[in-house]
């Protein structure tokens, strides 16, 4: 039964090509510079789905996940913050965003306006009540103690402060986020993640993409075994009930169905099919696997 369902899945790979947006992001794993490139270009893109609550004029702000270090001096220089604290479990990334950060000049002028730290979302070492607003751009469904990282949201943002928060839930079409190797949609409810790990583990010795990527983006296909690696797996349903748990309110939340990005500019059929999704994005247990972007916007109480 293992050997069939990994010739089955081979066989899909094989009839589903990758798509444009992999093929981009697969350009952006290959160097830093492109992925920073690749992550500025996603925080432009991505930033009107928070609207009216991406202004952070004159607001001290956490960002959870620097990554590179990219999306910081957008919260600053186009979204208007007055200060910006950056979060990252990786040292290597916040080096990485420190260096670039300081080729633009915006951490010598005045250290105040922009500090990088090595911390744990889940553990963070900032008093009760510290920030305005918090802010994490495809950064949760990453985070292994997902639960205390949201309480530790509520504990040290201010009364009435706004967190804006953008990631996947799991089952949506890429969310085992292996679409460089596994090129059709939803292979985790077809296939077990032992299947998809060795499909994906022959892909990439037939590819060598690996070996091609900045380290931030290669798995250890060996150390992994036969479990996805750094997902938490966490659902439309699951997510919602821990915001809620740890004593958010929701101000704002868009349901963004599969194929967004390419049905809702196009006309015809395919901004009829944009619609219909839509609507199927917010009929339960549908939604789980319609739904390829959450977009929260929550509050603290005063």
């Amino acid at each position: 039964m293992t050997q069939l369902g990994e010739w089955l899945a081979e066989r899909l790979n094989q009839i589903f090509p990758p798509l444009a947006i992999h093929q981009s992001l697969q350009v952006a794993k290959s160097s830093l510079e492109a992925n920073q490139r690749w992550a500025a270009e996603e925080a432009v893109r991505i930033w009107p789905a928070f609207q009216p609550y991406g202004d952070f004029a004159g607001l001290n702000v956490l960002d959870i996940g620097s990554g590179l270090g990219v999306i910081i001096p957008f919260y600053v220089l186009g979204a208007g913050a007055r200060r910006v604290v950056s979060i990252d479990l990786d040292e290597r990334s916040i080096q990485i965003a420190w260096t670039y950060l300081s080729s633009l000049k915006m951490l010598t002028d005045d250290a105040r306006v922009i500090r990088l730290s090595v911390a744990d979302a889940a553990a963070m070492p900032f008093p009760d009540n510290h920030f305005d607003a918090i802010v994490s751009i495809n950064v949760f469904e990453h985070v292994a103690r997902l639960e205390a990282a949201i309480g530790e949201c509520y504990r040290v943002l201010k009364p009435g402060g706004k967190t804006l928060l953008h990631l996947p839930p799991y089952y949506s079409p890429w969310g085992p986020h292996l679409e460089n190797w596994i090129h059709f949609p939803w292979p985790h409810l077809l296939f077990s993640e032992a299947t998809l790990m060795r499909v994906a583990a022959k892909e990439d010795a037939r590819l060598r993409l690996n070996r091609q990527f900045v380290d931030a983006a290669q798995i250890d296909w060996a150390a992994s075994g036969d479990q996805i690696p750094n997902v938490n797996r966490v659902t439309l349903r699951r997510f919602r009930r821990l915001l809620q748990q740890a004593g958010f309110s929701i101000l704002q939340l868009e349901l963004l169905p599969v194929g967004y990005d390419y049905l809702e500019s196009r006309g015809g059929l395919k901004a009829l099919a944009f619609h219909v999704l839509k609507v199927v994005s917010h009929v339960p247990f549908m939604q789980e696997v319609v739904v390829t972007k959450m977009v929260y916007v929550l509050a603290k109480a005063v």
